[in-house]
């Protein structure tokens, strides 16, 4: 997949292009992009997501959201779906396009499309105007098709990254993975901590994610996988994580992530500064007394 700024697009031919942020990628989302890759296959064409640098959100009214997925776990997403393009907005000037200019000028003009896929309740344009009755007509006298693909349910509800994210923050992870179709991840590197499970024989690595995390305090039950042979660990590993203020040695400001592997020393290399990554927390479970670890139901990758 080859990731092109839109500001540095000479222009396209023969697309099957779709809109949007896709934060999360959930089934949904996964419905529309493959219905975009097998359709450009049958035309033939390529295929191609337009979508943003960051939340529209955040761009246009300076709001703070919590994104699903840092960029880079989304990107490895898209390019394991097929995509042959993604394509960032890159312009803030795009914003005040009307929805016919956001036509002429990006969708016709730069992408080149012979086919848009859309979601039901797609809208584009400044202040929202467009929708797909405006983009059929605009396809009509463009030479473009248009199609909307139904919503994706599970358990009697629309599956939408505000779904995910309401599952997430209420530390129902399991719900969320089956909205996503694949473990959450969480990525970034490991910190330097205050060594105090260390100093109570159970050494923790804190992990300081790439972008703010959706997720409900508590502890999980995950699995670890080195990548650097140096850490120690090999394959993956059963762990706990802890997601909170850690309330027993004083309130924490911040929650923070830290992880627990049994019967590793925790001596990360290079003083606990090499990068680590994560897919997902499982499902919150209190874990008095058990004698042995729960099955994990998600994942905590090494970059």
């Amino acid at each position: 997949m080859e990731v092109i700024p839109l500001s540095g697009l000479d222009g396209l031919k023969d697309t099957v292009a779709t809109i949007g942020t896709f934060d999360g990628i959930h089934l949904g989302h996964r419905a529309i992009l493959e219905q975009v890759t097998g359709d450009a296959r049958r035309l033939p064409g390529r295929s191609l997501l337009l979508t943003f640098m960051d939340h529209p959100r955040i761009l246009l009214k300076r709001e703070p959201v919590f994104l699903i997925n840092s960029p880079e776990i989304r990107r490895e997403i898209l390019a394991g779906l097929g995509l042959d393009y993604t394509v960032i907005i890159d312009q803030e000037s795009v914003f005040d396009f009307s929805a016919e200019e956001f036509v002429e000028r990006i969708l016709v003009g730069r992408l080149g499309v012979r086919e848009v896929v859309i979601g039901f309740n797609f809208r584009f344009g400044r202040k929202r105007t467009g929708d797909a009755g405006l983009l059929a007509e605009w396809g009509g006298r463009c030479g473009f098709r248009v199609k909307v693909v139904k919503p994706v349910s599970l358990d009697g509800a629309v599956v939408s990254s505000s779904r995910v994210r309401d599952r997430l923050a209420a530390g129902r992870v399991e719900e969320a993975d089956r909205l996503l179709g694949r473990p959450y991840q969480v990525r970034g590197r490991v910190v330097p901590g205050r060594g105090r499970g260390r100093e109570i024989g159970y050494p923790t690595a804190n992990l300081e994610p790439d972008v703010p995390i959706l997720l409900g305090t508590g502890i999980y039950a995950v699995e670890v996988q080195a990548l650097d042979a140096a850490a120690g660990l090999s394959g993956r590993v059963r762990a706990l994580a802890s997601y909170g203020h850690n309330p027993t040695f004083g309130r924490l400001e911040k929650p923070v992530l830290e992880i627990h592997i049994p019967g590793f020393p925790g001596n990360w290399p290079g003083g606990g500064w090499q990068p680590i990554s994560g897919a997902a927390c499982g499902r919150r479970r209190r874990l008095p007394g058990r004698r042995s670890w729960p099955r994990p139901s998600g994942a905590i990758w090494r970059a």
